[in-house]
């Protein structure tokens, strides 16, 4: 059987406004950071995820910088170094905020970055999956910085797949109680489709993400976490994703015969 890659980034909000601390009394950076070790926590438990998952972790405001492991390629992002990376780099990384946001600059220079990456896996064996995009951000658009036009146009270019390049899957995250929410569905762009079922044994709703057509503000890829249970629920999310998108897939194509299972994910809050 042939490797898979799945490629997962991480970008995150680091301007000022991140620093806010929202109701709980938690900054909104502090929650973004959570996906981190939830990422590391979810691979660790499964042995299909950890082998197929390469991360990268950006961070932006006015600029953009590569976080985890800048001046390696992507291949050699597994979760080992990502687990080892953020022992020793959290505290001096949730320090970082500063400055406004840019998204137009953001979303032109992950494009580099992704293309960069697939095209690291060209010539080689391994089958790769659409990457992944966590998007984290409260939304603020500062129109002293970007306009709008700028914004819709650099999105239109990750979105797209010239020469070769598979769009990725962005979901998008708001953080904290002032979320910009149109923001955040205007983001939001792929393939996934969210399923809710309820299961009576736990007496919870479940979550399930299937495929359909490749769609731009796609509400089934938009959600904001807030209040003092955000960090769960953010470390719920990323377990029903990467669930879905590897653990999930292998069961259908290697034991056709065993239904497939749902993604708990508790009280979840889509816009």
């Amino acid at each position: 059987m042939l490797g898979r890659r799945l490629l997962l980034y991480v970008v995150i909000d680091m301007s000022l406004s991140m620093s806010q601390s929202d109701e709980a009394g938690k900054t909104k950076i502090q929650t973004a950071m959570e996906i981190i070790p939830s990422v590391i926590e979810t691979a660790k438990k499964h042995a299909t995820i950890a082998a197929s998952l390469r991360v990268a972790v950006i961070g932006f405001n006015q600029s953009v910088e590569e976080l985890f492991l800048p001046d390696e390629r992507i291949g050699k992002h597994d979760i080992r170094s990502l687990e080892s990376w953020w022992e020793s780099s959290k505290e001096s990384v949730l320090k970082k905020c500063s400055g406004k946001t840019c998204f137009s600059r953001m979303f032109r220079k992950l494009n580099e970055i992704i293309t960069r990456d697939q095209e690291e896996y060209q010539e080689s064996y391994i089958r790769m999956d659409r990457p992944v995009v966590y998007l984290l951000t409260d939304g603020r658009w500062e129109e002293e910085v970007e306009s709008r036009e700028e914004i819709k146009e650099s999105l239109m270019l990750l979105r797209s797949e010239l020469d070769g390049k598979k769009a990725p899957e962005i979901f998008s995250i708001g953080i904290g109680d002032d979320v910009n929410q149109d923001n955040i569905l205007e983001y939001a762009a792929g393939r996934k489709v969210r399923q809710w079922s309820y299961d009576k044994e736990k007496d919870r709703r479940v979550l399930e993400f299937s495929n359909g057509e490749y769609k731009c503000e796609n509400e089934s890829m938009a959600f904001i976490f807030k209040g003092d249970k955000a960090a769960y629920k953010l470390r719920a999310f990323n377990n029903a994703v990467l669930r879905s998108s590897l653990v999930r897939r292998l069961i259908k194509i290697e034991c056709e015969s065993t239904p497939g299972f749902s993604i708990n994910f508790d009280e979840a809050e889509p816009l």
